[in-house]
């Protein structure tokens, strides 16, 4: 009895695997579009009328990967801190 239970186990994991593998192979048919704009702008594009969703993604050429070497992190730091907001110490009114 252990037996067949563990020969299902291996098979429902061979055919999990089998299943993620071929999702992913078939995600990737889809045509993949890619410009550039006048502007410099790199713009890759997935046209899908099957899937209702828009998602953009938009990456500048700044934050942690402008980092100086000895000030590795400033730009998260800062991130973090500018995303908290300020509080007045005094208002001196």
């Amino acid at each position: 009895m252990n037996k067949i239970i563990k020969t299902i186990a291996a098979r429902a994991l061979l055919v999990s695997v089998g299943a993620i593998f071929y999702a992913s192979n078939a995600w990737a048919l889809l045509p993949i579009q890619h410009w550039t704009e006048a502007s410099g702008a790199r713009v890759w594009l997935v046209q899908s009328p099957a899937i209702p969703m828009v998602d953009v993604q938009i990456d500048f050429d700044a934050g942690a990967r402008r980092d100086p070497a000895p000030q590795a992190g400033l730009a998260a730091a800062v991130a973090l801190v500018s995303s908290k907001g300020v509080t007045a110490a005094g208002t001196g009114e």
